[in-house]
């Protein structure tokens, strides 16, 4: 008696360590800008260069790219922005070995504060969070059936788990070019960029995977012969595409996470020659993992009727997809000019990061919580400051029902930007920004399963008697008693004419030896 046994291929989730890491540096501005009156916009990003583990560590080497739009200290005020790098090296201890294949670094620019020193310098602050992951995958071996059945009976039991059947990485690169819209003058010089990739979604398909997003980008830029106001416009540009992944079937489940890398922008002349075209690129780095969700009908225990056996049983731990939803969040905030009211404002420009995110899993619930930061680009009547960013954190918050539920349940949980926009309304703008999430909550299940049967002399002490009166207890299953005797259970099915194998208190069961 042999047992048949198949491998499962799980994975376990693990968050290895985090830190935080404080930066401050002064920076001079170029000595090709001019002088700084004022400091209108700032964002920032963080970029691993390398990421080395060593013993029960990591070491961690990167930089903070940051950009500053500025109001210049002349006469006519006008625009400029600045550029530039700090670079930091970290030490992140994560109390075991981690593999460089499978470790994953999460970054985030956390409180960004840049300011004025003085006309030529300023200040950068910046905490940057690191997070470093890793999933690891293992096979699990239960035991599916048992050879040689003749004088055997096995016991039976249905699992629902969720097997990982692809874990990997590519990367989806999106090319743009971009002309200046008719009307405009031809670029002299960028000011100010900003790209976002918005909305993303996937689609499991046959060998594929589809991908859609939304590509929004914002040039702020100087025209050719001018000494006015500068030019601005606006593209928003859907975009989509497949990733070739031979083992995707379109009922599987996926989970797909991405990182978008700093966007490469340059600005050409078109065919005319004209400096009229803007080519960009963006690189979206994935993290693909297929899923299938399967019952497996499991050896759970087994005795012999000619053989002393003993089986040997270990406790199975596996996980299934509890649910997986997505959706969307609509949230809005309303900002109102208490400093200057009646002053004239016009939106140039609205952008948005999430500043904050949150999941709790509680008892047959989670809940999404986080705040956006949104920044709103305003020109001014007013020729001493003719440009304001405006900054609103707007908290969102979004329950959902999952049956099954609990505080420790694993869980993987993403909120995107879909769409953000603002609008005027008298002397108050209104931001609206729709977010896009994605919830997937695992349950771990547990079961005591067979992983080996052990033959034993049978001890003469020990010999059942030929003919027995069993008084069944409470909803008790003919098997504990058919194990008990070492009799089969077809044999006590026939004599006491059950037609269930669960058992009433005090139920009288016949159990005969000749039943062999």
């Amino acid at each position: 008696m042999e047992l048949i046994k198949k491998n499962i291929h799980m994975e376990h989730r693990i968050n290895w360590a985090s830190t935080q890491i404080s930066l401050e540096e002064d920076q001079n501005i170029s000595d090709q800008k001019p002088d700084a009156f004022k400091i209108i916009c700032k964002k920032a990003g963080v970029k691993v260069e390398e990421a080395k583990p060593v013993e029960e560590a990591v070491w961690v080497k990167g930089v903070l790219d940051y950009t500053v739009l500025y109001l210049t200290d002349e006469k006519e005020k006008r625009l400029c922005s600045m550029e530039g790098q700090i670079p930091f090296e970290e030490k992140v201890y994560t109390e075991k070995n981690v593999s460089g294949d499978s470790m994953r670094i999460q970054t985030k620019a956390e409180d960004l504060s840049i300011r004025l020193i003085n006309s030529r310098k300023i200040n950068i602050r910046s905490v940057i969070g690191l997070e470093i992951t890793q999933d690891e995958l293992y096979d699990e071996e239960v035991a599916v059936d048992v050879n040689h059945q003749e004088h055997c009976e096995i016991l039976k039991k249905p699992m629902d788990i969720t097997t990982i059947l692809l874990d990997t990485r590519d990367i989806y690169r999106i090319r743009e070019e971009i002309q200046v819209p008719d009307g405009l003058p031809n670029i002299y010089s960028l000011i100010w960029k900003n790209v976002r990739i918005d909305g993303l979604s996937f689609t499991p398909m046959e060998g594929r995977i589809g991908i859609a997003g939304e590509v929004n980008a914002f040039f702020l830029y100087e025209g050719e012969e001018e000494e006015t106001m500068p030019r601005y416009f606006e593209v928003n540009r859907p975009f989509s595409g497949v990733l070739e992944v031979p083992e995707c079937k379109e009922n599987m489940q996926i989970r797909m996470d991405y990182e978008v890398e700093p966007v490469y922008i340059e600005t050409k002349p078109d065919y005319d020659g004209e400096e009229r075209q803007i080519e960009l690129d963006a690189e979206i780095r994935l993290y693909i993992k297929i899923y299938q969700n399967m019952t497996l009908s499991l050896v759970a225990d087994a005795y012999s009727i000619s053989e002393n056996i003993v089986p040997v049983m270990k406790d199975s731990t596996a996980e299934r997809i509890l649910k997986k939803e997505s959706g969307k969040i609509k949230v809005s905030d309303m900002w109102e000019n208490m400093e200057n009211p009646g002053e004239e404002l016009q939106i140039l420009h609205i952008d948005g990061n999430l500043s904050e995110e949150e999941v709790q899993i509680g008892e047959e619930e989670a809940g999404l919580d986080g705040v956006v930061h949104v920044e709103i680009l305003c020109s001014v009547n007013d020729e001493m400051n003719p440009y304001r960013c405006i900054g609103m954190d707007i908290p969102y918050h979004h329950s959902l029902t999952v049956n099954g539920a609990m505080p420790q349940s694993p869980y993987y949980g993403k909120v995107c930007i879909e769409q953000i926009n603002a609008v005027m309304q008298g002397e108050r703008i209104e931001a609206r920004v729709i977010l896009m999430y994605q919830l997937l909550v695992y349950q771990i299940v547990s079961e005591p399963l067979l992983t080996e049967i052990k033959r034993e002399e049978s001890n003469p002490e020990k010999t059942l008697p030929g003919m027995a009166v069993y008084f069944a207890k409470d909803n008790e299953n003919i098997w504990e008693i058919g194990k008990k005797y070492q009799v089969p259970l077809c044999g006590i099915r026939d004599i006491n004419q059950l037609n269930t194998d669960v058992l009433q208190e005090g139920q009288k069961i016949l159990i005969v030896k000749e039943m062999v």
